[in-house]
C-alpha cells in the first residue's frame, strides 16, 4: 500500500466521526453532507461493485431495441388519443364503433346505457393513469381523473353502485356534462336498487377511486372509497361470505333465496362475489387501520373449509350455497355441483392470503389436496384438462337447462346446447393448476417463510431495481409477445378484441413501464408490486405464472374477457407493501 492509501485507511474512522457529529445536527445539507462523507468512507470493494452494475446497466440499455420502444411508444399514445378523440363526456370507448363501445351502448334517443359489469366501465380510466407515467402529458391524467369524477357522481348515497345508468347529456352543457337519468338492474325483470357483488361491479370503481387519490391526495376519493367498503361490511355474511347481489329495503329471512340473478339470501363465491369483496375490505383496512374490516375475517377462513364438498379424496367447491350451507342452484347452468374453476380462481388465492396471513398450515393442506385430486381427475391430451363440473363421488359431469348430464352417457346429452355450446368439453382455459403449483412450490420446499418470500416483492436498491427492469427489457421470451404489437392491431380492430381487458396488450404497455424503471424516469414505487397471493393471476383464467414488473417471466396468456388488467394492477399501486402481513386475526371455531 502507498503513502497515500495508508493515510486514506488511516483517516477513515476520522471521517467517519465527522459523519457521526454532522448527523446530530437536523440541517439538511449538513445530513446530505455527512452522506458524502459516508461514501467516501465506504469499503473501495462497495464502490466497485457499484460501478459493475452501472456499467451491467449501461450495456444492457445499449442492447434496448430503439425502433421497438418508438413503435411501444407510437402504439401506446396512438391508442390512447383514438380514445380521447372518441370520447363523449367523461366515456372513453373500449372500442370504436357506432352504438356499442364495449361497456357503453348508445340508445337510439342519443343517451348512453353505462354497464358497470366486469369493472370495463371505471377500467377504461387506469391505462389514462398510466399514459402519464410513460409520457408525463397531463392530458391523460385530467382524461383518467374525469372518469373518476363521474363514478364519484353516480355513487349511490348508501355507499354502493349499482349495476347500469342510464346517463344523458345535460341541458346546455353540449355535450361535455352528463347527468344520471337513472339506474338499471342486471335484469329488467329484478326489482328494487341491486347492489351487485358478483362480476365485479364494485370493485373497478372502489379501486378508481383509490388510484385518484393516490394521484390527488383529494379526500373526496378516499372518502368514497370507504363509503363502498362500509356498505360491503353491512351486507356481509356471518360467515364472512357475501351473496351474489343485495336489494335495497330488502329484509333478512333467514331462508334461501336465489333466482337467476344469483343469491340473495346465501353465499357465492361466482365471479368474485366473496374474493372481491373481501379485497376491498383488505383495502380498506390499510387505509384505516380500522380492525372491523377484519372482524368477519375468521369466519370467512374457516367457510372455505366448511363448503368443501367432495367424498373421500375428492375436494372441490360449488359456486352457490345456501343459509344452511348445502350447495344450492342458480341460473340453469349453476347446479349443486363441483366446478373445478372454483378452486383456481377463489379459493387457492383465498386460502394463499390466509395462510400467508396466519401462518396456519392446514390452508396450504386444503390447497394440496385439492390439486392432487384435480391433478388425478385430468384428462390427458390436447382436448384434456377438466370437466365443467363433477359430482360429490368425483365423476365429471355438466349441467344445463337445469340438467345435470354424465360424460360416460353422451347418449343422454341434449341435442341443441343452445348459447351453452362447449359446455361439455374438457378445458385446461377455465380450470387449471397453475396457481396451486406457484404456491406449493415454495411451501414443499421451504415452508411459510419461503412461500412469504416468494410472494413478497425483493427489497432493492434504486440500481438493483433498473437492472431488473432493464434485463426483462432484452428478455427474448418477453420480447416474442411485445414485437407481435396487439395494441397496433387492436387500434385496427383485429378479431374484435379490447386493449383494457389483454394481458397480450399489457406487453407493451409493460415494457415502456420497464424502460422507465431502467432509466430513471419512472420510480419502482410508483408501480407497487402486483403479485399478492389473492390476485396474481387477476382474473383467474388461464395459466399465469407471474405477472409483470415483478417476475422474470411476464410473458402474457390469452384470457377469456375478464376483470380489467388495468384495475388490478392500480389497485396494487394504491399500497406499496402486500396485503397479508401485519394482519392479525382472532382464530375461528375450527
Amino acid at each position: 500500500m502507498n503513502t497515500k492509501e495508508n493515510q486514506i485507511v488511516q483517516d477513515r474512522p476520522v471521517l467517519a466521526n465527522v459523519c457521526l457529529s454532522l448527523c446530530k445536527n437536523r440541517s439538511f445539507w449538513l445530513v446530505n453532507l455527512a452522506a458524502v462523507l459516508l461514501a467516501l468512507c465506504a469499503p473501495a470493494g462497495t464502490a466497485k461493485a457499484a460501478g459493475n452494475e452501472q456499467a451491467e446497466l449501461d450495456s444492457l440499455l445499449a442492447k434496448v431495441d430503439k425502433q421497438l420502444l418508438a413503435d411501444c411508444q407510437s402504439d401506446f399514445r396512438s391508442w390512447l388519443d383514438a380514445g380521447l378523440a372518441n370520447r363523449t363526456g367523461p366515456f372513453v370507448p373500449l372500442r370504436v364503433g357506432p352504438n356499442d363501445w364495449g361497456y357503453l351502448k348508445r340508445t337510439s334517443d342519443g343517451r348512453f346505457d353505462v354497464n358497470l359489469q366486469w369493472s370495463m366501465a371505471a377500467g377504461a380510466a387506469f391505462p389514462y393513469f398510466d399514459g402519464t407515467l410513460v409520457f408525463g402529458d397531463s392530458k391523460y391524467r385530467k382524461a383518467a381523473l374525469e372518469m373518476a369524477d363521474f363514478f364519484l357522481t353516480i355513487q349511490e348515497k348508501e355507499g354502493f353502485w349499482g349495476c347500469k345508468y342510464l346517463v344523458a347529456p345535460a341541458r346546455g352543457s353540449g355535450g361535455e356534462r352528463w347527468e344520471v337519468v337513472n339506474q338499471r338492474n342486471y335484469q329488467e325483470k329484478d326489482k328494487g336498487e341491486m347492489c351487485r357483488f358478483q362480476d365485479y361491479f364494485q370493485t373497478g370503481p372502489f379501486y378508481l377511486m383509490l388510484a385518484a387519490y393516490k394521484q390527488t391526495s383529494d379526500e373526496k376519493y378516499r372518502a368514497s372509497a370507504i363509503r363502498a367498503a362500509d356498505y360491503l361490511l353491512l351486507i356481509q355474511n356471518d360467515n364472512g361470505t357475501w351473496p351474489d347481489y343485495w336489494t335495497q329495503g330488502y329484509q333478512r329471512t333467514g331462508k334461501t333465496v336465489t333466482s337467476t340473478s344469483g343469491t340473495l339470501e346465501g353465499s357465492s363465491y361466482n365471479d368474485g362475489s366473496t374474493s372481491a369483496s373481501m379485497r376491498i375490505l383488505l383495502c380498506a383496512y390499510r387505509l384505516t387501520k380500522d380492525q372491523k374490516y377484519l372482524a368477519r375475517f375468521p369466519q370467512l377462513g374457516q367457510w372455505l373449509f366448511d363448503s368443501q364438498w367432495g367424498k373421500g379424496k375428492v375436494r372441490g367447491w360449488c359456486q352457490q350455497y345456501g343459509v344452511d350451507g348445502k350447495p344450492t342452484t342458480a341460473r340453469n347452468f349453476e347446479m349443486p355441483l363441483i366446478e373445478g374453476r372454483v378452486f383456481n380462481r377463489f379459493i387457492s388465492q383465498m386460502a394463499g392470503w390466509f395462510y400467508m396471513a396466519t401462518g396456519e398450515e392446514r390452508y396450504l393442506r386444503l390447497i394440496k389436496e385439492t390439486h392432487d385430486w384435480m391433478k388425478s381427475v385430468e384428462k390427458p391430451g390436447p382436448d384434456g384438462g377438466w370437466a365443467y363440473q363433477y359430482t360429490p363421488d368425483g365423476d365429471s359431469v355438466f349441467s344445463v337447462g337445469y340438467q345435470t348430464y354424465r360424460h360416460d352417457q353422451p347418449e343422454t346429452w341434449p341435442k341443441d346446447f343452445g348459447r351453452h355450446k362447449g359446455v361439455e368439453l374438457f378445458s385446461r382455459v377455465k380450470s387449471h393448476l397453475g396457481y396451486s403449483e406457484e404456491l406449493l412450490a415454495p411451501w414443499e420446499s421451504g415452508g411459510l417463510e419461503k412461500t412469504r418470500a416468494a410472494f413478497r416483492a425483493a427489497k432493492q436498491s434504486p440500481t438493483e431495481a433498473k437492472l431488473a427492469a432493464a434485463r426483462r427489457l432484452v428478455d427474448e421470451k418477453n420480447l416474442t409477445v411485445v414485437r407481435q404489437r396487439f395494441l397496433k392491431q387492436y387500434m385496427a380492430g383485429a378479431g374484435g378484441k379490447t386493449f383494457f381487458v389483454s394481458l397480450e396488450g399489457m406487453a407493451q404497455l409493460d415494457y415502456l413501464l420497464n424502460y422507465g424503471i431502467a432509466t430513471g424516469t419512472i420510480q419502482p414505487e410508483q408501480l407497487a408490486p402486483r403479485n399478492e397471493p389473492m390476485w396474481a393471476s387477476s382474473h383467474g383464467y388461464g395459466d399465469v405464472r407471474g405477472t409483470p414488473l415483478t417476475a422474470d417471466d411476464w410473458v402474457p396468456v390469452t384470457p377469456i374477457n375478464q376483470e380489467s388488467p388495468f384495475e388490478i394492477g392500480w389497485f396494487t399501486r394504491a399500497f406499496g407493501e402486500d396485503l397479508w402481513s401485519g394482519i392479525s386475526l382472532t382464530a375461528a371455531e375450527k
